[in-house]
């Protein structure tokens, strides 16, 4: 895992397009795909161990909110749930590139770990992520 100090850095799980980590990279923003088949645990004590709240694990596996709940805290991580069902990989990438953008300020300026849920709009003609933060797991 990568020591982030003040930097915000955004661990990729496994269920997400990795090639999302490259484009971020392109940009300036911190992002490492986390090891396939890593168990989920492991993550959360790696990212904890590496960065606290400043490391943000992006997953789509919604059920790890209640799974994890006790060890998300201790570890005191930040994280985000993509919440994008069975779409295809460009929306998901969407959800993550809009989250990442939209969120890195409010991570900056945290004195502790944020959870986040990130979708996608329905309304409208144009896609619109919608990202809802929250002090509580």
């Amino acid at each position: 895992m990568t020591d982030v100090g003040n930097e915000v850095v955004y661990y990729l799980d496994e269920g997400l397009p990795h090639y999302i980590v490259d484009w971020m990279h392109r940009v300036g923003l911190q992002f490492v795909a986390v090891e396939r088949a890593k168990p989920d645990q492991e993550i959360i004590r790696d990212i904890g161990a590496a960065s606290r709240h400043r490391g943000v694990w992006v997953t789509r596996d919604l059920s790890t909110r209640r799974q994890y709940r006790g060890l998300i805290a201790n570890q005191g991580i930040s994280v985000a749930w993509v919440d994008c069902g069975n779409a295809p990989k460009l929306k998901q990438a969407f959800l993550v590139v809009s989250f990442a953008y939209m969120s890195r300020e409010v991570l900056l300026a945290a004195d502790g770990p944020a959870y986040f849920t990130v979708s996608e709009s329905e309304r409208g003609e144009f896609p619109r992520a919608v990202i809802s933060l929250s002090a509580a797991i």
